[in-house]
């Protein structure tokens, strides 16, 4: 059955181990409501997506566990080849925050660009999930654009120029743990 669902996403997750230039991963996320197109149970299967912008050209596939109706879903279909992140400028040290001794918080800076090469708008989503085990309560301070929360990381929704970039910027950290500082 064809249905008519969300726009795919591009999507990254900033994490500090990863090579300074990468692809973004290509998200189709919804909620499998009436409302949206759908509302009806999914069974367990391989799901193909393509797409409506390009002719209906295959955009990729994905596997998908029994879903109900209600459940918002989100699947990982590909690799961007003209969507990258580039993360030179980042730091993968934790530096001591104001007032340290009395705070124990430490943060590291990131500075992030997403590149678009394709001739058309793209949005896109950056998630920053926990990325040092030492650390307790993440936090993100001093970022350039603001953050909501999905599934406890924080979240960047914004949409990069066709044939142009968006830069992000923020510090991301915690409380360090007593035992190891």
């Amino acid at each position: 059955k064809l249905i008519a669902c969300a726009k795919p996403i591009a999507a990254g997750i900033a994490i500090l181990w990863s090579p300074d230039i990468m692809p973004l991963s290509v998200k189709v996320a919804w909620r499998n409501v009436a409302a949206d197109g759908l509302g009806e149970p999914l069974p367990a299967g391989l799901v193909r997506f393509f797409d409506a912008q390009t002719g209906g050209l295959f955009a990729g596939e994905a596997r998908i566990e029994d879903s109900a109706v209600g459940t918002p879903l989100e699947l990982t279909i590909g690799q961007s080849t003209d969507l990258t992140l580039d993360l030179r400028g980042s730091e993968d040290e934790l530096q001591p925050g104001r007032n340290f001794w009395l705070t124990r918080n430490l943060y590291a800076s990131m500075q992030l660009r997403v590149d678009n090469a394709k001739a058309r708008p793209v949005s896109v989503e950056i998630r920053q999930g926990k990325v040092y085990d030492e650390l307790v309560g993440l936090r993100v301070i001093d970022a350039n654009l603001q953050p909501s929360r999905k599934s406890g990381d924080y979240v960047w929704r914004f949409t990069v120029p066709a044939n142009g970039s968006q830069s992000l910027s923020y510090k991301v950290g915690g409380k360090g743990d007593p035992d190891y500082y």
